[in-house]
């Protein structure tokens, strides 16, 4: 029959399946779901209290506020909200749409967003990955305060806004694009100091709106297949710029500004035709072996710094 599961205390034990049309109320206790359990809810919001998830768990709806919750098995959400508490996840949770607002997303699973990715403030940390799947699309906006110490790694579109917020990537924090990440203003892309915090591409990554400077202070690495381009303003690394394998300067009325830092250039960086970049600031080096702008009609200018050509370089203009 129906009827409302309250706790109190605890802390309370689960074993067995269960199928519950509803969550159990807890205010300051501990439910556990063993990890042999399969469990399957509607739609769910936690009231304080700790709740333990093992085994096979789905929900319609997850919404964290305060508290916590632990997910050690494969989880199955239609949607997850995050404005609260502390949430684990150290097996693997499928959400179709999945929101963070605050709180703190933790744990050393993988969260794998395959529709939406909605991030407005909070933390992400533990050694997991949050991931936006292929096909899928995200906004992180920039205004609120965000810290990352984990890895996000979009396979999606997501698209970064909010001048004059804070995003900064700790020790052990990645932003790891191999889909598209689009800078739509001015806002600051990873404030970060930290030995051990990196932004990886092997996508597309671009600045697309806003005419002044989105800046970067965490150490970049364009990857093999990865394309960096400007289509409006500066977008600048002042944490050292680096490339691996072959990959290129896109097209854009923008410019790729190298600005500070120390950098190296390994394998073969394009210059494609209207693409711009400029070394500002720092210390850069084409490694021995390595070659420079070896196709299209593209800009290479020195500003500020030293770049230093070890490799080679052939590019259509040049300008110091």
């Amino acid at each position: 029959g129906a009827g409302i599961l309250k706790v109190s205390g605890g802390p309370l034990q689960f074993f067995g399946h269960y199928n519950l049309s509803s969550a159990p109320v807890i205010t300051s206790a501990t439910i556990d779901f063993e990890p042999i359990n399969s469990v399957s809810l509607g739609a769910f919001t936690t009231a304080g209290g700790n709740y333990t998830w093992g085994g096979n768990t789905s929900f319609t709806s997850y919404t964290h506020s305060s508290g916590g919750s632990t997910f050690n098995g494969a989880s199955t959400i239609g949607s997850l909200v995050v404005s609260g508490g502390t949430l684990t996840v150290d097996g693997t949770a499928n959400v179709a749409n999945f929101s963070q607002s605050a709180g703190t997303l933790n744990g050393s699973g993988v969260l794998t967003a395959t529709n939406s990715l909605s991030w407005t403030g909070g933390t992400m940390s533990g050694t997991g990955t949050t991931k936006l799947a292929a096909g899928g699309s995200g906004t992180m906006t920039t205004f609120n305060p965000k810290y990352l110490q984990r890895t996000l790694r979009n396979e999606g579109t997501l698209v970064q806004s909010g001048t004059g917020g804070t995003f900064v990537i700790y020790a052990g924090g990645t932003l790891d694009n191999a889909g598209t990440y689009q800078v739509a203003d001015d806002s600051l892309v990873g404030y970060s100091y930290y030995a051990g915090a990196a932004i990886l591409n092997s996508g597309t990554f671009e600045k697309t709106g806003g005419t002044g400077t989105s800046g970067s202070w965490t150490a970049f690495t364009n990857q093999s297949g990865g394309v960096l381009r400007s289509s409006s303003g500066t977008l600048g690394f002042y944490s050292g710029f680096n490339t691996t394998g072959t990959s290129s300067i896109g097209a854009g009325a923008g410019v790729v500004a190298a600005a500070g830092g120390s950098g190296t250039l390994t394998g073969t960086l394009d210059i494609l035709t209207g693409g711009t970049i400029t070394f500002s600031g720092g210390t850069n080096t084409v490694a021995a072996g390595s070659t420079f702008g070896t196709s299209g009609n593209g800009t290479l200018g020195v500003s500020g710094g030293t770049l230093t050509v070890d490799g080679t370089a052939n590019v259509a203009n040049f300008s110091q």
